[in-house]
């Protein structure tokens, strides 16, 4: 190889990097404007970071998990047709599992009385009779009990109990990349006391039987007892 091609791919190399970080923090900003139910930005974030990225990858595991949350944005955004591109997307990656979380996802209600949402629905089943078994994501319940929810002060003992199902997405590496209340305790300081423990948490992703990881769902009840102790469980 020649000097210049050396010195070219060097600078593709680096060209890539810096669009790679510069992509993966507006999808951090897009997921934090989420969490503050600013959709419309949550939406643009996500397509400002797919324009960035468009010229230099192409979908792999990241942009599925990527392209799915965008479509919950738009979605809550009231931009139904750009969230049904994006939905799209996501089930048509091989690394889309959870047709379940697709059906009982809240964020994506408004899409169920469109007409493309049956055609998603029978293309996310094709999709997956073609794949390979799994094993379920699922929650390092050892550290989890170790990192366990600060009840707040605010929170009397008459009130401070209750049971709060998070649904967590975690990617190929265990790391959560997003945090929903499926189920409230009734408090919003208990959601949001369990919300905020499950970001440190460890998890387990989907993998097959080949050995290959992919991103999934876990579906974890929080319990909050009388004496502001927790007991928590998990299922697929």
């Amino acid at each position: 190889m020649s000097l210049r091609m050396i010195v070219f791919a060097g600078l593709l190399v680096l060209i890539s990097t810096n669009v790679s970080a510069q992509s993966e923090e507006m999808a951090k900003q897009a997921m934090k404007a989420y969490e503050e139910k600013d959709y419309a930005a949550c939406a643009n974030l996500f397509l400002d970071s797919f324009n960035a990225t468009s010229q230099f990858f192409k979908d792999d595991q990241a942009m599925q998990v990527d392209h799915y949350n965008a479509a919950c944005c738009l979605a809550l955004a009231g931009r139904e047709t750009e969230a049904m591109s994006y939905l799209e997307k996501a089930i048509n990656n091989p690394y889309f599992w959870d047709l379940k979380h697709l059906k009982e996802d809240p964020d994506l209600i408004g899409l169920h009385d469109t007409a493309p949402w049956s055609a998603v629905l029978a293309k996310a089943e094709s999709n997956m009779a073609t794949r390979q078994p799994m094993t379920g994501a699922s929650l390092d319940i050892e550290w989890a009990r170790k990192h366990m929810p600060k009840v707040p002060r605010e929170v009397s003992r008459a009130r401070g109990h209750g049971m709060v199902l998070l649904v967590v997405t975690v990617d190929s590496n265990g790391l959560p990349k997003k945090i929903l209340i499926g189920q409230s305790s009734g408090d919003d300081l208990l959601d949001g006391a369990a919300a905020e423990a499950a970001k440190r948490w460890r998890y387990y992703p989907w993998v097959t039987k080949n050995g290959i990881k992919f991103s999934g769902l876990v579906r974890i009840p929080v319990n909050f007892t009388l004496d502001r102790k927790f007991m928590i469980e998990f299922r697929h």
